[in-house]
């Protein structure tokens, strides 16, 4: 199956991890994860790169790289269950607070005032 780049919703608890595979296991009496965080059920996310492992599980990416090239990926689907479907093909829209021009402006006459140039 081919997946292509837009917004996926979650259909169940889907964990997020550091790289696109399942790393659990326990050393002494603590668990050592890749996980790094969980979306609910109808949480929808944009992604737009995808990765199917030799196990049949498909990740896809829902984080651009840190500075150690590191992203964050989510299970799209293995071979027995599908945790995230396709819903469309819209970039996510970025809402931006009321009033924050009014305080950028604000902060660059404060800063003006204060000597800084930039």
């Amino acid at each position: 199956m081919n997946f292509q780049p837009g917004i996926y919703e979650a259909k169940s608890t889907v964990n997020i991890r550091r790289e696109p595979r399942v790393i659990e296991y326990k050393i002494g009496g603590v668990w050592i994860t890749n996980q790094v965080g969980r979306i609910d059920a109808g949480t929808r996310r944009f992604l737009d790169s995808f990765v199917t492992n030799k196990d049949n599980s498909t990740w896809g990416r829902v984080s651009e790289a840190d500075s150690a090239g590191i992203s964050e990926w989510i299970c799209i689907q293995n071979t027995n269950r599908v945790f995230m479907q396709f819903v469309g093909d819209e970039p996510p829209v970025v809402v931006v607070p009321a009033g924050i021009e009014l305080r950028l402006t604000a902060l660059e006459i404060w800063a003006r005032s204060k000597g800084y140039t930039g």
